[in-house]
């Protein structure tokens, strides 16, 4: 249909008859006119075949408060991390150089380990201004807790979107490197060690073209 009205344009310019430069000039914009609309239309057929894939990249943080730490009472302090690679889960390995994109849907840290050494859960917690992190070389998202956050197995808290961070990670994950997700607080309790997951839920978008 689109083909169609490029000659049309070629008729009506051959029943005024215009001058050689003006058809030449003519044939010109014609050309770029039906290569722009191929390359169009090539895109959106293509595009017709993307496949959206629902998987999770997870990565263990660990946090060891050994009985001998020395800071104040009440108030011990922590770092953990852990590396992520994108390629490590299947979904991604086996399809990496057809994908797109891979884009967060939601974070999700998860207490999976506890051990406190006969102390009670009810005492421990991860203070106010705790902080949650993902980054790479170059970009970093961080959320903070608002208040303290109660430590048991099976507890979750989940890691929110806003301005923009979710577009971030997926950024971060899109590159297909190794990337870092890091804990970085205090715990109201020493002599304890607590593995919390952190699971990114993603959707996974490649294209076999």
């Amino acid at each position: 249909m689109f083909t169609w009205g490029v000659w049309d344009i070629f008729n009506e310019a051959s029943r005024k008859q215009l001058n050689p430069i003006a058809m030449k000039n003519l044939g010109i914009v014609a050309l770029v006119i039906l290569l722009s609309a191929s390359f169009t239309s090539c895109e959106k057929i293509k595009g017709i075949f993307d496949v959206d894939v629902e998987t999770t990249l997870s990565g263990d943080l660990d946090i060891d408060i050994p009985e001998s730490a020395s800071k104040s009472t009440g108030y011990y302090e922590f770092e953990s991390s852990a590396v992520i690679d994108p390629t490590d889960n299947p979904d991604v390995a086996d399809n990496a150089d057809k994908i797109k994109k891979i884009a967060a849907d939601g974070i999700i840290a998860t207490v999976t380990y506890v051990s406190l050494g006969g102390q009670s859960t009810d005492d421990l917690v991860l203070f106010k201004g705790t902080a949650f992190s993902i980054e790479n070389g170059s970009t970093k998202v961080e959320w903070t807790l608002s208040s303290d956050w109660p430590i048991q197995k099976g507890t979750e808290l989940l890691l929110e979107d806003g301005n923009g961070i979710y577009d971030k990670v997926s950024d971060i994950m899109t590159t297909m490197e190794p990337f870092e997700v890091k804990c970085k607080g205090a715990a109201s309790l020493k002599g304890i060690f607590i593995t919390i997951e952190i699971d990114i839920n993603t959707t996974v978008t490649g294209n076999p073209l």
